[in-house]
């Protein structure tokens, strides 16, 4: 059991409503109302009651529409994506309720939010999300900042929270663009002690010039990650101790999904636990998600 000051939950790249390639919109309801349950079982097995909690929301909660051509063929209605997510954070918060009263939520909006190209930067499915699970409950505590990213002190000390999405990749890999531009924020946007991040779908603990960053994962795999940067998704999210002798004591990966895929190009099934990939032959082929 994990016990501190206080307790972080990184939570980005859920992408409620997003569909795999053939997969029925009920099979996707399916995997994403089990979610919650999944995550609070798992959150309840490693941590105890804590003082504070910190939820940081680092975007991309929703899969949105129009972000690419063929997305309204690969997702649910935004209705549906709103309200499979509001009920994944409201057993989410009526939990967390259980174990602190004092939370806080810090909300970053991601690129999937996005509505056009043309549409101000302010429009965006994230940001309109997030006000609605705020005016449906009383608690928890929003530090209503929407923006692209915040410069924070939680716990005494200094946070950097954004989704991601503006740091370049190099050889198809995060990890120089996430080092070089901590090292220009540093000076330019002012000193902080751990950076919290997502976008990726990679789950990665970094430690730079004294710097903790915590990459986040997303919800479940999908081929983003592997197109980008011929890696499987991380489906896991960062939760993490914060302790007056350092903003980052404990860290444990939250797994959300170890289930059987079907590829349908070769019609083989890919089980990810981790890192791990084994192949095995497709016993369901016709459904993603039993």
């Amino acid at each position: 059991m994990k016990s501190n000051n206080a307790l972080g939950l990184v939570v980005s790249d859920l992408h409620f409503g997003q569909k795999r390639i053939n997969e029925t919109d009920d099979s996707a309801i399916r995997f994403y109302s089990k979610l919650a349950k999944e995550y609070i079982q798992k959150l309840d097995a490693i941590v105890e009651a804590n003082e504070r909690v910190h939820l940081f929301l680092l975007g991309d909660i929703l899969e949105g529409e129009g972000i690419f051509p063929t997305q309204a063929h690969d997702a649910l209605a935004i209705n549906q994506q709103t309200e499979l997510a509001l009920s994944f954070f409201g057993d989410l918060f009526d939990y967390l309720g259980t174990m602190s009263h004092h939370i806080h939520v810090y909300p970053i909006k991601g690129n999937h939010g996005r509505v056009g190209k043309y549409s101000a930067e302010e429009t965006n499915w994230d940001t309109v999300f997030y006000k609605h699970l705020e005016l449906a409950h009383t608690e928890p505590a929003f530090h209503n900042v929407y923006n692209d990213w915040h410069l924070c002190v939680i716990e005494d000390w200094m946070f950097l929270l954004m989704h991601g999405d503006c740091i370049p990749m190099y050889f198809q890999i995060p990890d120089y663009g996430i080092r070089t531009r901590m090292m220009n924020w540093v000076s330019s946007i002012g000193p902080f002690d751990a950076f919290l991040l997502g976008h990726f779908h990679h789950l990665k603990l970094m430690h730079y010039n004294g710097i903790y960053c915590l990459l986040n994962g997303c919800a479940r795999w999908n081929d983003f990650s592997v197109k980008k940067m011929g890696m499987a998704p991380s489906t896991a999210q960062w939760c993490f101790g914060i302790g007056p002798d350092s903003p980052v004591t404990w860290t444990h990966a939250i797994t959300l999904e170890n289930e059987h895929l079907r590829t349908p190009d070769t019609g083989v099934n890919q089980v990810f636990r981790g890192s791990t990939v084994a192949l095995e032959v497709s016993t369901n082929p016709n459904n993603y998600y039993p």
